[in-house]
């Protein structure tokens, strides 16, 4: 985010009090609508961080890691984001396969460390990309 948002200060929001995050959120989100650039290049890098997440999960099927949902009683998958580098897993994208159309559809994007946990609602993953940092 640092790199495509030079004018907006970063913050971790880990840490922070919900009003403080909320708030933090809502400036993000006002400097993207009125950042064209910065929109843009966010949106180039998140698709080739899933286009590359795809072509790990078709050369390996291991890549996709299934997680449980047992209050919804539904399966999605884990898929590695790779935003700074090729080689460095940043974030991972949850994935559920839509009932109608048989594709997938990203709902939402996990910390490392919390797919890490959700993965171990099945059992203990086995990737190459998922490993315990804390």
């Amino acid at each position: 985010l640092q790199l495509t948002t030079q004018s907006f200060e970063v913050k971790e929001l880990e840490g922070l009090p919900e009003e403080e995050a909320l708030a933090y959120k809502q400036a993000f989100a006002s400097y993207i609508r009125n950042d064209s650039y910065a929109y843009r290049r966010l949106i180039a890098e998140f698709g080739h961080a899933l286009d590359l997440a795809k072509k790990k999960a078709l050369w390996n099927y291991k890549t996709a890691i299934p997680v449980y949902h047992p209050a919804r009683n539904s399966m999605s998958m884990l898929l590695p984001l790779s935003l700074m580098s090729a080689d460095t897993v940043d974030l991972a994208l949850v994935v559920e396969r839509q009932a109608f159309s048989g594709n997938y559809q990203g709902h939402t994007i996990y910390p490392i460390h919390w797919a890490y946990k959700n993965a171990r609602l099945i059992a203990k993953p086995e990737s190459d990309w998922l490993i315990p940092t804390i």
